[in-house]
């Protein structure tokens, strides 16, 4: 190996790689694809720019340094909660799914290439078990597909990396040893490296945690030191049984992720971009080795075998790995489309090219051909395809829509239940306070980490949310929490409620002239405040939104719009913060719409003892329409607003009821305004409960003097829009 042309290969490449990652992003096609393109382009058979032969034996060692990087960084992204969400689903695609792939694939190439041998066969089927986080990762964040899905793919790619990688080594050494030692001793050594790359993986990984939690790491070190552990837990491993460090680096990554130290955001960063170097680098180099030849021999076999492979043994590994799993025919044919091949196939194939060659197999380029073919099919195909067939399938993720709120569990859930019932979406995290059985409630979206978790910002449900809403009790918390989430949905998309004006701090303050969370707590607690999800109704309906009833975000459609003012035009329901009206609750019972031309005060006030006789079935009903219409002509009830209030004590009412008449051409009743009466409320009390009958008269009060309420009521037409407003308004 000439070290200078080798500097200039790799040198090469990774400026090659880079670039056309870059280029692949900008155009918004799967990189993989450019790289594969580039990476032949630049190579021997076409301008000779780049040639992996300069590097001799020195290859393997750059295919398993940059391997172990893009596999340390999938297990650091692993989401151990996905898991838990489909645990039998991924666990049989690691197996179940695993042996149907290999053994079918083995199979088909035997019957379409005699020639091939069953050893060759057998290891070629083994290097297409594979998916790869390479490819699937960036497909998954540019379609955007349910969270359930997202996990399953993103768990297999990442995990059957070592599993196809061990397989293969297994057959390796099965071919390779042929009649030099037992026959199951390869099947030892498969199992082996299992127990030695989890176990040398996991006791790195806890110590690069506990390390990195105790800050013994300085933060300028933090990134390298990471990369040197992911190094040591595949050299420790491979040391002890060669192979076995794939499985130590990506044990390393889940334990280091799932142990969440303080600076695992900037590792994520960091090792996104190391993976994203040895990606270009490797699909370059390894690219620049197929001979185009190879791929023209095969014929329309290879086309066979490929589509045997994506159109029949994918679908069937899908179907065995759902069965009984309440899984759609929809979320099934995704899965099963889903399959695209990385670099740890790419590398295997021509690790073990080069290492059969050697031993005299004369196919051996084959497996490079076949791999090769996969990946490109896969890439190109599934790759381009996918964000159009998950939309046909109906299996794409929501768009940007949910809030976040974040602060007090208790107003946090309260606004998240409204919103909901109103036709929005909204995740909760807890801050600021302990977050008692508030979110542990079934119809509550809640996420299990800290505001300030990084695990938080990668749950896949984060991606639909377009607004953070911040409402923690301590002021410098909603700070803090602005801050953070800034980066994620933007500065301008970040709101605070905790009654404190701007001055300068994070975040977007709002409703600066309410309670603060912790205040409306104590107010809901107390009765005196609630938080309700209102239908607008029609435009006129709006003018009853005021100070008791504040609204404060509208639904229109799933999108959730913040209010900080009137009601916007259209939109359907909102949310408010209502001020509860003492005496009020459950007062009115019943009501009536008279809208027949100039009816009298007696046919009214009769009207409604009709009501209030359903209800208590012993009232006197003509001697109190006598009584009440001679108070009525002495001391009129009207008390402004287009409203008046005649009353009467019973001895057969159990409490106080009101029913109420909504006349339609109004009623001269004499009122201080002069205006005519188009509200009647009728109050019927227990006799000798003067201080209960004096609490609904000031309720009755309260409710038609406040702005736009009598107006609102007035001007509806049937008895149930009548009775909605009169007990949203209680």
């Amino acid at each position: 190996m000439d070290a200078h042309d080798a500097a200039i290969t790799l040198s090469a490449a990774a400026a090659a790689g880079v670039f056309l990652i870059a280029v692949a992003d900008r155009l918004r096609v799967p990189s993989i694809a450019l790289l594969l393109v580039g990476g032949v382009a630049l190579g021997p058979q076409a301008l000779g720019w780049i040639d992996p032969a300069t590097l001799g034996a020195g290859l393997e060692t750059v295919v398993a340094l940059a391997v172990a990087v893009v596999l340390f960084e999938g297990g650091l992204t692993l989401d151990v909660a996905g898991f838990r969400r489909e645990p039998t689903v991924i666990v049989r695609m690691l197996t179940v799914g695993v042996l149907v792939t290999w053994a079918g694939a083995a199979a088909t190439l035997y019957l379409l290439y005699p020639d091939l041998g069953a050893e060759l066969s057998i290891i070629a089927g083994s290097l297409v078990i594979v998916t790869g986080p390479t490819v699937v990762s960036p497909l998954l964040r540019r379609i955007g597909v349910r969270p359930r899905l997202h996990h399953i793919l993103y768990w297999e790619g990442v995990l059957v990396d070592a599993v196809g990688v061990f397989v293969a080594v297994l057959c390796f050494e099965w071919i390779a040893s042929a009649g030099d030692q037992p026959a199951l001793a390869p099947l030892g050594r498969f199992a082996s490296r299992f127990a030695i790359g989890a176990g040398i993986g996991a006791a790195v990984g806890l110590a690069t945690g506990y390390a990195l939690r105790k800050r013994w790491v300085a933060a300028d070190h933090t990134n390298i030191a990471v990369l040197a552990a992911a190094l040591l837990a595949l050299a420790l491993a491979n040391a002890v049984l060669p192979e076995a460090g794939i499985l130590a680096v990506i044990a390393a990554g889940l334990v280091v992720g799932v142990r969440r130290p303080p600076q695992l955001k900037e590792l994520k960063r960091f090792k996104l971009e190391l993976t994203e170097v040895g990606i270009g680098l490797l699909f370059v180099l390894l690219a620049a080795r197929l001979d185009l030849r190879q791929f023209l021999d095969a014929g329309w076999r290879l086309v066979a075998a490929l589509a045997v492979l994506l159109l029949v043994l994918r679908p069937i590994g899908i179907a065995l790995s759902t069965w009984g799993q309440h899984f759609s025919w929809r979320e099934r044919a995704f899965l099963a489309w889903m399959a695209p091949r990385g670099i740890v196939a790419a590398s295997m194939a021509s690790l073990f090219a080069l290492r059969l060659d050697a031993l005299g197999y004369e196919r051996a380029g084959f497996l490079e051909t076949f791999t090769y073919a996969v990946i490109g099919t896969t890439v190109i195909v599934q790759g381009l395809s996918a964000p159009a067939i998950a939309s046909w399938l109906g299996v794409k993720r929501r768009t940007r829509g949910a809030w976040l709120l974040v602060g007090d569990p208790h107003v946090a859930v309260e606004l998240h239940r409204r919103l909901r019932q109103a036709g929005g979406r909204s995740l909760v995290l807890a801050a600021g306070g302990p977050p008692g059985d508030a979110l542990a409630s079934d119809d509550v979206d809640a996420l299990a980490d800290g505001p300030f978790d990084p695990a938080a910002i990668d749950d896949p449900r984060i991606a639909d949310v377009e607004a953070v809403l911040a409402l923690a009790r301590a002021p410098e918390i909603n700070d803090r929490i602005c801050e953070a989430w800034s980066e994620v949905v933007g500065a301008a998309a970040c709101y605070r409620w905790d009654g404190h004006p701007a001055d300068g701090r994070p975040g977007r303050a709002v409703w600066t002239d309410l309670p603060s969370p912790a205040e409306v707590k104590a107010l809901v607690e107390d009765g005196r405040c609630a938080i309700d999800a209102v239908d607008v109704g029609e435009p006129e309906d709006a003018a009853r939104f005021g100070p008791s009833l504040r609204p404060l975000l509208a639904v229109d459609d799933g999108h959730i719009v913040l209010l900080d003012g009137d009601v916007p035009e259209g939109a359907p329901a909102v949310v408010a913060l209502r001020r509860r009206i003492p005496g009020l609750a459950g007062l009115v019972r019943d009501a009536i719409v008279i809208d027949r031309h100039a009816p009298t005060r007696a046919e009214v006030i009769g009207a409604l003892l009709d009501l209030a006789a359903r209800h208590a079935p012993d009232l006197p009903r003509d001697r109190h329409a006598a009584d009440i219409l001679a108070r009525e002509e002495a001391m009129p009830t009207a008390i402004g607003a287009g409203a008046a209030v005649p009353h009467v004590y019973d001895d057969h009412c159990p409490q106080s009821m009101c029913f109420v008449a909504n006349v339609a051409g109004g009623l001269d009743w004499h009122g201080p305004d002069g205006e005519p009466v188009r509200l009647v409320f009728l109050v019927v009390s227990p006799a000798g409960q003067a201080a209960e009958h004096l609490r609904s008269l000031a309720a009755i009060s309260h409710l038609v003097s406040s702005p736009g309420v009598a107006t609102v009521l007035a001007r509806q037409r049937t008895r149930g829009r009548l009775l909605a407003l009169l007990r949203e308004l209680e």
